[in-house]
């Protein structure tokens, strides 16, 4: 999912580092991040909490 590695490497973050900052396990974090599975609305919630304006939610949909 392009939009999410953007937001994660302007954070200047690894993967494990995005999954810790948000609180989801670091397998869950790069599944999604690689296309492989549908954030959850928990995850959405949980990036926007942790970037706030810096992300585009409709931008996962």
């Amino acid at each position: 999912m392009q939009h999410l590695k953007e937001i994660r490497k302007r954070q200047g973050l690894s993967q494990e580092g995005m999954a810790m900052q948000i609180g989801v396990s670091i397998s869950y974090y790069e599944k999604v991040e690689g296309g492989f599975k549908n954030p959850s609305f928990q995850f959405l919630v949980k990036l926007k909490k942790s970037f706030g304006e810096k992300v585009d939610l409709n931008k996962f949909f």
